[in-house]
């Protein structure tokens, strides 16, 4: 049975409260640029205020694209959106379900409070976890054994095949919205692991399709799954999300000027 899929809270600039000092608990990455605006969301009904961040802040103001910062690396962040994020998965489970977790490293601490929470209400004690291995397109190298030459061909496929000491792989590369080239594979364990199960993939927030695009994509090369689902505690912008996947809140993507926006008069 397909999912319907909704949204808790639709936010707009209206929503955001001006706020001139950043709070360093938010480690922002280098390069990135606080706004003084921040949203106040809900998670595990906790109040969190997330900062507006302006990724690209060395183009042109045209071209500005801000985002809101939910970093769930942040301990008391990533728990209350794993609890929240476990409680929409909870009624979805089935005896054969996996939850898979993309190859991010700041989600880790989140997915695994999913895992819990999702396990202690819905009575399912069995369920598995299984995080996806990945990197930087540029890092496969380090993983592979791939001379300079071969890294860059490997660079130019969207689905390849490796061999590791461990038995051959298949991966997909993708672009996600960072810009930055990434790469996600399945090994001998992984595909043991979720061949013929129901896989529900966990994550913090979907900005692109790039990233669960190429999951999927992984999946259906790789695997004979029953049903692939999505759980994300946010969906930024205009993310189409598709009958198979829920979210918690749509919180919005500004372009362009940070100060037309929260004017009204640009949404």
């Amino acid at each position: 049975m397909q999912m319907e899929s909704f949204v808790v809270r639709d936010f707009s600039p209206q929503n955001f409260l001006s706020k001139k000092e950043t709070d360093l608990r938010w480690q922002l990455n280098e390069g990135h640029h606080f706004t003084g605006w921040v949203l106040p969301v809900v998670f595990d009904m906790k109040t969190f205020n997330l900062p507006l961040v302006t990724v690209n802040p060395r183009e042109s103001e045209d071209r500005w694209i801000s985002v809101n910062w939910l970093n769930s690396a942040i301990p008391e962040l990533g728990l209350a959106v794993g609890r929240d994020v476990g409680r929409l998965a909870a009624n979805l489970v089935t005896d054969g379900t996996v939850l898979m977790t993309f190859p991010s490293s700041k989600s880790q601490g989140m997915a695994v409070e999913a895992l819990a929470t999702t396990m202690q209400l819905s009575g399912k004690q069995d369920l598995d976890m299984v995080r996806i291995p990945g990197c930087k397109t540029e890092d496969l190298g380090r993983f592979f054994e791939l001379q300079a030459g071969q890294i860059a061909t490997v660079e130019n496929m969207q689905i390849w095949h490796a061999m590791s000491d461990d038995g051959s792989k298949i991966g997909v590369n993708f672009l996600p919205v960072t810009g930055i080239r990434k790469s996600m594979w399945l090994g001998a364990d992984e595909l043991k692991r979720v061949n013929g199960k129901d896989i529900m993939g966990v994550d913090d927030v979907a900005t692109t399709r790039a990233t669960i695009n190429a999951w999927e994509l992984l999946l259906s090369q790789a695997t004979s799954v029953d049903k692939v689902s999505i759980v994300t505690a946010a969906v930024e912008g205009e993310f189409q999300m598709g009958s198979n996947h829920r979210t918690l809140i749509r919180l919005p993507e500004i372009l362009g000027s940070v100060d037309l926006a929260m004017s009204g008069l640009n949404n």
